[in-house]
């Protein structure tokens, strides 16, 4: 049973997460393959023109250090690029590809204040002021009382020729219907990571082993997900593969895969799936959405209407097999799809209403549980009415 007192409702935007920013190399600017830059070349270059951007390019000496979380957790970094945007110069670790994560990608910040100064700031305008514009997030949640979101900075500073300084501001944001209207975004708590990083020695075999390069991280992490896939059964674990791909920014092999899917739904891989929503990291719920809706996916063609038919009353008959929360989920995707409505699953009630700007979802206790058919009949009586809605020609 879920623990609930009262209805949860929560306000669903249309943004999703993406791991790795676009590559380095979208800029117009070539580098050639020898060149190189340093630290104090960008700091030239920005002092002469404010407005200069440069292509990334590999740095003469690797800079590393650890960085530390205030759990403790550590994190040992090697930036091994440089580049400039608009005036920002940005230090960076590249997969291959050209791709960085945010957290490998510190900002040039002329001083960085201390930590006690950033935890006494109440508004986002007062970080801004001292660490930049940083990056919003792909997401917010929200009721009647308003919206929370968060915002983060991933900076560095210079201490001395030897030493910079890095840090890593997260702050969890809230803005209610008054302050939204006057611009105003509350901090309700921040995060940090902070640490130092020096020049590397190419010649040290101990420091080549312990902070990788962005080329060495990007083999590891590809043999740790293969070897997590070979949980998944066939054929599930080669729709994870894709969705895993490392080089697909803009999810065209995804959204291939998900496209034959549509084109010919596989009860076999549709139970899988089901079985495996509750995994933690929500990959499977998003796979479910994205072959029932398709939203956020280039070039997915409209529902065939009877692949449609036989993809969801293939979702519905493996209902039973999932865990009670991803049950809940599954009915809230299904809802989603028909335009929204009510549907009692086990002892909750799930309501989904769609709007303009995305759907609102409340579940609440039910008066009484039903049985796990009478939930399937009911999805399937609604599909059908949402079927019959859309089949249905205006009046001539």
């Amino acid at each position: 049973m879920m623990a609930k007192d009262t209805a949860i409702v929560w306000l669903l935007t249309s943004y999703f997460a993406i791991w790795l920013a676009q590559p380095a190399n979208l800029y117009a600017q070539s580098a050639d393959a020898s060149e190189t830059t340093t630290l104090s070349e960008m700091l030239v270059a920005v002092q002469t023109d404010a407005n200069v951007s440069k292509p990334p390019l590999p740095l003469e000496q690797d800079w590393i250090g650890d960085i530390f979380s205030e759990d403790g957790a550590v994190t040992r970094l090697r930036l091994e690029k440089g580049r400039i945007v608009e005036g920002a110069i940005v230090l960076l670790r590249t997969y291959p590809s050209g791709r960085y994560r945010g957290s490998d990608a510190p900002v040039y910040v002329n001083e960085l204040p201390p930590i006690e100064q950033l935890r006494d700031c109440e508004t986002l305008d007062e970080v801004k002021q001292m660490l930049g514009d940083g990056q919003p997030s792909f997401s917010g949640w929200g009721g009647p009382n308003g919206i929370h979101s968060s915002h983060s900075w991933v900076c560095f500073g210079i201490v001395d020729e030897n030493c910079i300084a890095y840090l890593s501001v997260v702050a969890h944001t809230s803005s209610n219907e008054r302050q939204s209207a006057e611009g105003i975004i509350q901090i309700d708590g921040m995060l940090f990571r902070r640490g130092e990083l020096r020049p590397a020695d190419p010649d040290c075999a101990d420091e080549c082993e312990l902070y990788l390069s962005g080329a060495e991280m990007f083999a590891a992490e590809e043999r740790t997900k293969a070897e997590a896939r070979l949980r998944y059964p066939e054929p599930l674990r080669d729709l994870v593969r894709i969705s895993e791909h490392p080089d697909d920014s803009d999810l065209t092999h995804l959204s291939n895969s998900i496209q034959a899917i549509r084109n010919n739904p596989d009860p076999l891989l549709i139970q899988q799936l089901v079985r495996e929503m509750h995994e933690g990291t929500l990959r499977i719920r998003s796979l479910v959405e994205q072959v029932l809706i398709g939203e956020r996916l280039p070039g997915i063609q409209p529902w065939d209407t009877e692949q449609q038919a036989i993809a969801v009353n293939a979702f519905i008959d493996a209902l039973p097999g999932a865990e009670e929360l991803a049950r809940v989920h599954l009915v809230e995707i299904i809802l989603r799809l028909c335009g929204g409505g009510s549907i009692t699953v086990d002892d909750n009630d799930v309501h989904v209403t769609l709007g303009d700007d995305g759907y609102t979802l409340a579940i609440s206790n039910a008066l009484r549980s039903v049985p796990m058919t009478h939930t399937q009949d009911n999805l399937r009586h609604l599909f059908e009415k949402s079927q019959a809605v859309d089949d249905r020609s205006p009046s001539p």
